[in-house]
């Protein structure tokens, strides 16, 4: 299994988890894990605990639907956004104008999932808890999206620099990358594009992309997460197919006969 990455003194992400639920002796081992990733911020029992809860059949839910495992003292939280059905296991709808089975493989979560995602962040964080993002190898590209979003939208990250805590860089092969301003970080975690293939080229969407994509709308003042309308981006796209790329002066829109 994957080494679970400590990205902040407060956040583990456990790219770890098997496709089924934990069993008692399996949690004990990656809560053991856990724990000696995080130098004891949390005893293994604690973390064993909300994994068991997160994992199980019917699991925690908070109230914006994300599965979640809290143990009893309230010292760790387990999430589990893209098993979370109440964001649509943050995989694109399409939005009432494409048909879900259409759209094909795995794609990265929409803004929608990523401003839900760091505000649940935020809630846990201020609660002083050991946050652990739990995730399948299936779902990997998009987990490396959700956390790394929030590293660029809530604790002031360069995409590069979230992207070196993703990939594990040490320092310098991260400065490596940040003074060739003509490397483009592609390696891992491409998304292939809807109503295709399932395939990944050169030119295929990376979690990079769109780290760096939401590192410009931050610093323009294009997005804030904290007071995202996600209610009246979700009704634009499903009434008229259409989204503001740069907020009250750029309109992207679907076409008007097709869908």
């Amino acid at each position: 299994m994957a080494a679970p990455l400590r990205l902040a003194p407060n956040l583990v992400w456990a790219p770890v988890l098997p496709g089924k639920a934990l069993c008692t002796e399996e949690a004990q081992v990656l809560a053991e894990t856990l724990s000696a990733a995080t130098q004891g911020t949390a005893a293994a029992s604690q973390i064993r605990e909300a994994m068991l809860q997160a994992t199980a059949r019917a699991p925690q839910l908070r109230d914006d639907g994300i599965v979640c495992g809290q143990d009893a003292a309230n010292h760790v939280c387990v999430l589990m956004p893209e098993a979370s059905q109440a964001l649509n296991f943050c995989r694109w709808d399409g939005d009432g104008h494409f048909q879900a089975a259409d759209i094909g493989e795995q794609g990265p979560p929409t803004l929608k999932h990523i401003v839900a995602y760091a505000r649940a962040m935020d809630e846990e964080v201020a609660a002083g808890k050991l946050i652990v993002h739990l995730c399948s190898g299936c779902c990997n590209g998009v987990a490396a999206t959700l956390v790394g979003s929030y590293l660029v939208l809530a604790q002031n990250y360069s995409a590069l620099e979230a992207w070196a805590k993703l990939r594990n860089l040490g320092a310098a092969t991260a400065a490596k990358v940040k003074a060739d301003s003509q490397k483009r970080p592609i390696s891992g975690w491409s998304f292939p594009p809807p109503f295709g293939d399932g395939k990944v080229g050169p030119s295929s969407l990376t979690v990079f992309d769109i780290l760096a994509g939401l590192e410009s709308a931050r610093t323009r003042g294009w997005l804030d997460y904290r007071s995202f309308d996600v209610g009246a981006w979700s009704l634009m796209r499903k009434k008229f197919d259409a989204t503001w790329m740069v907020p009250g002066e750029v309109l992207a829109v679907g076409h008007p006969v097709l869908t």
